[in-house]
């Protein structure tokens, strides 16, 4: 329940913060409706700060609001994850290829923790606890360039996760794959080769949004993502 003594925007903050995660987890699902009057009272709030939070998610493109006010999760379609992916493999590919060389030997081991709590999170199907784990690992190689770019790769990454989610689903071989190029990755890292950690990034995004691709639409051609890959091997080229 909601402290009474909190101001408008802090509900709304509230609001916003609790949907948009219930989304990108899939505690809501895609296309799933409700009413406003049925998300105000599971949140404890009233309509004013809750339809302000459906106003930011809409502007965000994770919910619309049909003309009897309610409030439809925004679907995962191919289009979108086309796009989404491809903004991701060409700004982090850009992000890892300018960081690696910061990478010292403290923040490497650190991140080879991480990949081993990682699987066994893993191991265990334990999604939540692989999921912060995952985050952990994946934003702590390209963080760092510049505040622009952080929030939107940041921003990026949280879009994701719905897709993610959508994909590993309960297949052993989507987990085992995953796991297999995150540590190439780390490796790659390790190594100081930055060709090589940012072909790893491109290709284990690449293949995450084709494992999607092929399960919500397999007709789909993805334009953008093979755009942004034949971008990425021209900046390895030069490298």
């Amino acid at each position: 329940m909601i402290d009474s003594d909190e101001k408008p925007n802090e509900l709304v903050e509230y609001a916003r913060d609790r949907l948009r995660e219930a989304i990108l987890t899939n505690q809501l699902k895609a296309l799933d409706s409700f009413s406003q009057v049925q998300l105000a009272r599971e949140l404890g709030i009233s309509r004013t700060p809750l339809r302000e939070a459906v106003r930011l998610l809409e502007y965000e493109g994770l919910t619309t609001v049909q003309f009897n006010r309610r409030v439809t999760v925004a679907g995962l379609t191919a289009e979108d994850l086309d796009s989404l992916y491809a903004q991701r493999i060409m700004l982090e590919a850009l992000a890892l290829h300018t960081r690696i060389t910061a990478m010292d030997e403290e923040f490497l081991s650190n991140s080879r923790t991480t990949l081993l709590e990682m699987r066994i999170a893993e191991d265990a199907h334990d999604v939540e606890t692989w999921s912060r784990l995952h985050r952990i690992f994946h934003l702590g190689l390209v963080l760092g360039t510049s505040r622009r770019i952080d929030l939107q790769i940041t921003h990026l990454f949280d879009h994701a996760e719905r897709y993610r989610r959508f994909y590993l689903g309960d297949s052993n071989e989507h987990w085992n794959k995953g796991a297999e190029d995150h540590l190439a990755l780390q490796q790659a890292c390790e190594a100081g080769d930055r060709a090589a950690a940012v072909r790893r990034l491109m290709e284990h995004y690449a293949s995450t949004a084709l494992g999607v691709l092929h399960q919500i639409d397999p007709h789909y051609v993805p334009a953008l993502i093979n755009g942004s890959c034949m971008m990425v091997r021209g900046l390895i080229f030069l490298d």
